[in-house]
This record gives structure tokens, C-alpha cells and sequence, in this order.
């Protein structure tokens, strides 16, 4: 059995994050490595593939469903401005057609898998589409796919003399890349038109490369803080400086690209500036399809497009999803999707047992560490479409099913509620295809040198379900890239552990949307961190919960931490015993919460690393009591959650008052026996004491709240 334990270790992170990026910046693109489960695709293996191979600029964008409403397109209109190989229809603008996209508020992903951007520019190496095109009859003409999916599209980093694909960096677009393509034999390169943006690129502007720059207003980084976060968090950073320019206008914040270990930079989106000014930047870290912010240096480019480089290099702890919005990045709620906490996954029938117990392993890794609901049926299904269905498909394709050089990929399906600063996504579901053409292990052994680890590559795409992103770190998981006969079955506790928490404790909490909040699942059969033998949580008739655990004997064991938590989320000390001469402790816990206490044992070792047992949990939702809750308590901003626990399914009225019996707000709704979410727009309210009460069938529940 493959032990899921983590013993957490305190690193100086910095000198050794440093030594990792010196190692991936120097270095020529790692071939034996897959870029996100990305077989690599060479230059002219693209070339010689390609029907099509054109210059241009995505101009224009739709997305749509297709005809049977499974899944979501995007047709993305690209002007052409020269061509490398064949004969488009026409040679102003193509159609390139995109799995994913968003029609209203239903929004797909795909990982492994291209996603375009207006205005993005660059070298689409295409193939014939075989994906609907829009209505399947508003088309001006052929329709095509990006061969190899990412592979196959080389962007440009404009308004800089430089691209990028997966696997390599090309500095100068004319003088490198250009040679490079015109150097293969079936490459005829022809001008269609001419692009300005490609005759504006220049080198960026540093005081290295530029003898006028000691003259000139280069941008310098004195500081930035703080030194470790987290990206796609909303964690902000603070740059301290000078030159930056009095406003942002075309400056730039760029990070290190988790998404190709740091070979190419990741720009902030305009939304997550938070204020800009000659000596000081404050942005949040970014984490979105095109690009994840990792650790490494922070580079800052001024309105002059003059660039400078952080000294130090910043530590990203984890990365986590942001889907976008209207160009606004959102993080995704889980939800109590099945009815029974969470989701259910159902392989097709054809998966073999070995792959299935594999794929079981994996998700239980996942669900032993972070307590997300999520269970593998014992019951096959015969569906072989990646589909909206309500089915969270687990399946091998062959054939076009997947991109060319594609080991295997998370479709994450997203639903959308809410208004302006309020509006939030939450998963509805989560489909997963892995190539049936590779040699695969799906044993607990060591995998052959020509075999990819089926279960690193779904731990791999089960992290990628749990809406956390790539992380330039190669001791995790969600590192970008993984190589034949790599062994990765271990979560690490800081970017794979630490990040899955973050999502799962905003998703145990009550939502604005859809379904009811995530419940935390008490996993079975985990591996209990040594030294633990067994650990228990009871409830006693007196109403107390005893919690018991058993130790084999460890001289490095420093302490014990007991914790609870009313939602599997927030968790606070219970207790905090020294290693005992017996190796069998009790404690009662004398006032468990009403409704669920769910309970962890936290075991530090004399070194400061430590462990933590799975979570147990005593008592039951049906002793609940009904009623309000609110959060947060006191309110420090405009949206205020509320979560009814219903006694019975009727209509629910809820009011809102101040302090002088004034009615400043109400809420009429249907509501199901249990818990019910809602949200009140409290921007009309100034600071103070406000009351809240709810009715239903005659009963009245009330609350209060403080806007401070």
C-alpha cells in the first residue's frame, strides 16, 4: 500500500527554490519532460503535421454549445499577416476553432488543452477541424484546429521581440523564431499583410542590454513584500521602488510561468492591479489558464517598456484556479453536488480493474489529506462522451477524443451566479480522459523506463479537479511537468496539501450558488502518519465525544495537538498533550458543536516538522438546530452570507432591520428542510448593529450582525 502520510519539513525555501530556478533558466527544454502530461512535439514534427501554418492575430471571439448542448466552443477569428505553409481559403481572417469557453453562465476548461485570448498573436500550426463550428452554419469557411493543441501555437510576448511555446523560448521573433521555421524544407513563407505590432517589437529595455538606460528612467525594485504567498488567492504584493511611472499606462508586473517551469513570464491582468505610482506597485499574484505565477524573480516594466528584475526571487507557496470572468479571475466553489456531500466519479466499463484501483489510490490520497467529498462508484457506465450529462466521467480514449501528444485531461464544467462584484462559479462537474495509446503502470511497483505512472499522472489531473494549478516546485504534485517512469504518489504538505485545504475550507463553508456548501468526507482506510496506530472520535450518551488514539513508540515525537472545527474548515486547539509512558490516550471533549465536531490529530516532532492524522467526526446534521447563521460577523465589507436551516420545506421571509425597528431589506423564498445559503448586498448599509429574522410556517429565528 502506498503510505498518503505527510511529515511536514521546515526548508530555508528560498536558497533552495533559487537553486531549482538557476537550474531551470540555464538549462535547454527538457525533452524527456511532459509539460503537464504534453508528449513534446518538436518544431518540425509540427511543420510536417500542419495542413495550414499562418502568422496572425485573434481578432475576434464567440463562444457556443454545440448542437446536442454537451459541450462548449469557442470560434476564434484570427487576421492573418503572413503564411508559412498551404492555402487557406482566404487570406484575411480564418476560423480556429477552441475546446471551451463561456455562453452566459456556463463556463468550461480543459487542462493540457489551448486556450486563446483577444489580441493574442502568434504561429498557429492548423489542422482540418473536426469540433462543430458555430450553429453549424454561420461559417465563412473552412474551420480549423490547433495541431497538438498548446504545442501548437507559439505566442508572441508583444510588445517585446519575443515568443514562446511549452517548450521553448525564442528571443527575437524575425531574427530566431522566423529562421528557425524558414530553415525546414516545407516552409514557403509569404507576407499577406503587414503587422505592426511585429514591426513596433523591440528588446526589452534594462540597463544591461542599453548604454543610453543610466540616463534614461529604468525602473528599479528596492524591495518587495512579502516574501512567500500564494497565487490565484487574492494575495496581494507590494513593490517598492522607483521609476515605476506615476500611473501603470502600458506597465507591466510579470512572474515566473508555473505552466513551463519559469521559461516564459505570466503578466497580472488589468483587474488585479491594486494601485500604481512612481515608487510603489501593490498587485495580486495571478493564476489563470494562460499563465500561473511560480517563485522566482519579479519583473516590472514601466510605460517606457524599460524592465527591471527583482533581485530576490519570490517564494509562491501554491497555486489556485481562476477562472475569468469578463477578464476578472474568480476562484471556484465545490459544492454538495450528488446529495451526499460532494461528487461522485463513474468509470466506463472498459477501464480495467488495475487502472481503476489506481485511479482509487489517487483519489483517495487526495481525499485522506483534504477531506473533499469525492468517491469512485462501484457501478460502471457504458457513456463514452466527454459530455455535460451530470455524469462525472473517468475513461481511456483513443483517436481524436484527445489532442495529439496528450497523455490526459481534466474537464472542469463551471456554473455561475450572482452580479458584478458578488458573481461566483461553483464545480457542477469534473470529466477525465487519459490516452489509452501510452504504456502505461498501473501497479503499486516501479514503473519500466518506457511507462508513464498512471497513478502520478492522476494524482496529477485530481489536483487540477481540486481547481489548484502548477507550482514551480519539483518535489509536488502539481509541478508542470513529469517524465517516463517518474514516481510522484505523495501530496507534498506545502503546494499540494496546504493549496487543496485552502479550496475545500472556502467550499465547506455556505455559498451564493446552486447546489448546498461542500460536507467534508471522513475518509476510510487511510495510512495514519507514524508513529499513530489508530485514532478514534466517539459520541458518548452523556453528549461528550471521546477522541482515543494508540502510538508505537518514537523517541523524535516532541508533542500532541487535538483540534475540532464545527465545519471542517476553521479548526481551533482542544488540547495539547506531551508524549505519555503509555502509548494509548483518551480525551473527552466535553461540548462537541451542535450538529457535526469534526476532529484532526496534529503530531510535531522534535525537529518542528509534523503530521496530521485523518479527520473523524462525531454526531449528526439532524441535531441541528434550525436557525440562522451568519458570516462574516462583524462585516467588514458589503456581502453578508446567511445560511437558513430550514425545519421543514416551505416558503422562508427574511428581513433585515436597524437598531430603530426599520425594515431595510427582505428575501422570499422556497426552501428545502436543511441548509439553504443566501447573500445580502449590504453596500446601502452604513456601520452599526443590525437585526435578522426569518419566518417560517409561523416560527420566527432571529439573529444580528455588525457593519464595522
Amino acid at each position: 500500500m502506498i503510505s498518503t502520510a505527510v511529515r511536514i519539513k521546515i526548508y530555508n525555501y528560498p536558497k533552495i527554490l533559487l537553486l531549482c530556478l538557476v537550474l531551470l533558466v540555464v538549462s535547454k527544454p527538457a525533452w524527456a519532460q511532459e509539460t503537464c502530461l504534453l508528449i513534446p512535439a518538436s518544431l518540425p514534427e509540427r511543420v510536417a503535421q500542419a495542413t495550414v501554418i499562418v502568422e496572425g492575430k485573434v481578432v475576434a471571439q464567440k463562444a457556443f454549445w454545440d448542437q446536442q448542448h454537451q459541450n462548449i466552443y469557442t470560434v476564434n477569428q484570427v487576421e492573418i499577416y503572413e503564411l508559412f505553409k498551404g492555402e487557406p481559403s482566404t487570406n484575411k481572417n480564418i476560423q480556429i476553432i477552441t475546446e471551451g469557453g463561456r455562453v452566459n453562465d456556463d463556463l468550461q476548461t480543459y487542462s493540457n488543452t489551448l486556450s486563446l485570448q483577444l489580441n493574442q498573436q502568434g504561429i498557429f500550426f492548423l489542422e482540418p477541424s473536426v469540433f462543430p463550428t458555430l450553429n453549424q452554419h454561420q461559417s465563412t469557411g473552412p474551420a480549423y484546429a490547433v495541431y497538438a493543441s498548446s504545442q501548437g501555437f507559439i505566442q508572441y510576448d508583444l510588445p517585446f521581440d519575443e515568443a514562446h511555446d511549452p517548450f521553448q523560448k525564442y528571443e527575437g521573433i524575425t531574427s530566431t523564431l522566423y529562421r528557425a521555421l524558414r530553415a525546414l524544407p516545407q516552409v514557403q513563407a509569404r507576407i499577406i499583410r503587414a503587422n505592426p505590432e511585429l514591426q513596433k517589437a523591440q528588446p526589452r529595455k534594462t540597463s544591461l542590454n542599453n548604454p543610453k538606460a543610466r540616463t534614461q528612467a529604468i525602473p528599479t525594485i528596492a524591495d518587495f513584500t512579502p516574501d512567500s504567498l500564494s497565487a490565484g488567492t487574492g494575495a496581494i504584493l507590494t513593490i517598492t521602488g522607483s521609476n515605476f511611472g506615476q500611473s501603470r499606462g502600458q506597465g507591466l508586473v510579470e512572474f515566473s510561468n508555473a505552466n513551463d517551469g519559469g521559461s516564459s513570464l505570466v503578466r497580472a491582468l488589468s483587474s488585479d492591479y491594486i494601485s500604481w505610482s512612481d515608487n510603489q506597485i501593490k498587485v495580486k499574484v495571478p493564476a489563470y489558464a494562460a499563465g500561473v505565477a511560480a517563485s522566482g524573480q519579479v519583473r516590472v516594466t514601466n510605460n517606457d517598456l524599460a524592465s527591471v528584475n527583482s533581485v530576490k526571487s519570490l517564494f509562491v507557496k501554491y497555486a489556485v484556479t481562476g477562472v475569468l470572468k469578463d477578464d476578472v479571475p474568480y476562484t471556484p466553489y465545490h459544492v454538495n453536488k450528488d446529495g451526499n456531500g460532494g461528487y461522485i466519479f463513474r468509470a466506463n466499463a472498459s477501464v480495467n480493474a488495475e487502472a481503476a484501483g489506481s485511479f482509487t489510490r489517487a483519489l483517495q490520497t487526495w481525499t485522506c489529506q483534504t477531506a473533499m467529498n469525492w468517491q469512485l462508484d462501484a457501478q460502471p457506465t457504458t457513456l463514452t462522451v466527454n459530455a455535460e450529462d451530470g455524469i462525472n466521467l473517468f475513461q481511456f480514449t483513443t483517436g481524436s477524443a484527445l489532442p495529439a501528444n496528450v497523455l490526459g485531461r481534466t474537464t472542469s464544467r463551471y456554473k455561475g451566479c450572482g452580479t458584478n462584484q458578488y458573481y461566483r462559479f461553483w464545480v457542477d462537474e469534473i470529466d477525465f480522459e487519459f490516452n489509452n495509446n501510452i504504456s502505461w503502470n498501473f501497479g503499486s511497483g516501479t514503473p519500466a523506463r518506457n511507462q508513464y505512472d498512471f497513478e502520478t499522472v492522476a494524482l496529477h489531473e485530481l489536483g487540477h479537479a481540486h481547481q489548484i494549478s502548477h507550482i514551480n516546485y519539483t518535489r509536488a504534485v502539481m509541478h508542470y511537468s513529469i517524465s517516463r517512469s517518474q514516481v510522484t504518489r505523495q501530496l507534498n504538505s506545502i503546494s499540494d496539501i496546504d493549496a487543496g485545504n485552502f479550496v475545500v475550507s472556502r467550499s465547506f463553508r455556505s455559498n451564493i450558488c446552486g447546489p448546498t456548501r461542500l460536507e467534508p468526507l471522513i475518509a476510510e482506510n487511510c495510512v495514519l502518519p507514524v508513529p499513530l496506530l489508530s485514532f478514534t472520535a466517539t459520541a458518548q450518551p452523556t453528549g461528550d465525544a471521546l477522541l482515543t488514539w494508540n502510538t508505537a513508540s518514537a523517541t523524535d515525537l516532541s508533542y500532541f495537538v487535538l483540534e475540532r472545527s464545527a465545519n471542517g474548515s476553521n479548526w481551533t486547539t482542544l488540547t495539547k498533550l506531551p508524549p505519555a509512558a503509555t502509548p494509548t490516550y483518551n480525551v473527552t471533549d466535553p461540548q462537541p458543536f451542535i450538529g457535526f465536531t469534526y476532529y484532526r490529530l496534529r503530531q510535531v516532532f522534535n525537529n518542528q516538522s509534523f503530521a496530521y492524522s485523518p479527520v473523524r467526526r462525531v454526531g449528526t446534521e439532524n441535531t441541528a438546530q434550525a436557525g440562522i447563521t451568519l458570516f462574516p460577523n462583524p462585516l467588514q465589507n458589503n456581502e453578508l452570507h446567511l445560511e437558513f436551516r430550514a425545519p421543514i420545506n416551505g416558503t422562508v421571509s427574511i428581513k433585515v432591520y436597524d437598531t430603530a425597528g426599520r425594515c431595510l431589506g427582505l428575501i422570499t423564498r422556497l426552501v428545502s428542510q436543511g441548509n439553504n445559503p443566501f447573500y445580502f448586498d449590504a453596500a446601502g448599509l452604513t456601520k452599526g448593529l443590525y437585526i435578522v429574522q426569518a419566518t417560517i410556517n409561523s416560527a420566527t429565528y432571529v439573529t444580528k450582525f455588525v457593519k464595522i
